[in-house]
């Protein structure tokens, strides 16, 4: 309000009312943890300060994917950097951080499918070796 032409001052009518939410001083935890809690806000704690707090992702949860809705309604996720730590979001008082399950669609094949198609070709390259050299 300081300056009189700033983009987000508003302009308020008679009949118009303002509503100031009280101030929460948790961190909800949701998702694919352990415990879904609300947790105490401590200031400057990254995402994974809360995960850890909430007892830790599940089993099938996607850790690298969770993210944090600020009060202010802003959604921020992990940045992921090639060569430098990935970059965290800092939850804030009255955030909602939410872990996703994991998208097993979204792996390749596992273990045991490569191993099964690297016998396959290697018992191929096996019986044609063999039948050449009669």
């Amino acid at each position: 309000m300081k300056d009189p032409h700033y983009r987000d001052n508003m302009l308020l009518t008679n009949g118009d009312s303002l509503f100031v939410p009280r101030y929460v001083s948790m961190v909800d935890v949701r998702g694919a943890v352990n415990s879904p809690i609300a947790v105490a806000y401590v200031p400057g704690k990254k995402l994974d300060y809360y995960i850890r707090a909430a007892g830790g992702g599940t089993a099938k949860a996607d850790v690298g994917r969770a993210y944090v809705t600020q009060a202010s309604g802003n959604v921020e996720s992990v940045v992921r950097h090639k060569f430098a730590p990935d970059g965290q979001p800092t939850p804030g008082a009255g955030s909602v951080v939410y872990v996703p399950l994991d998208d097993p669609s979204e792996k390749g094949p596992g273990f045991a499918a490569i191993a099964g198609s690297t016998a396959q070709v290697l018992g191929a390259l096996v019986a044609i070796l063999a039948i050449s050299r009669r």
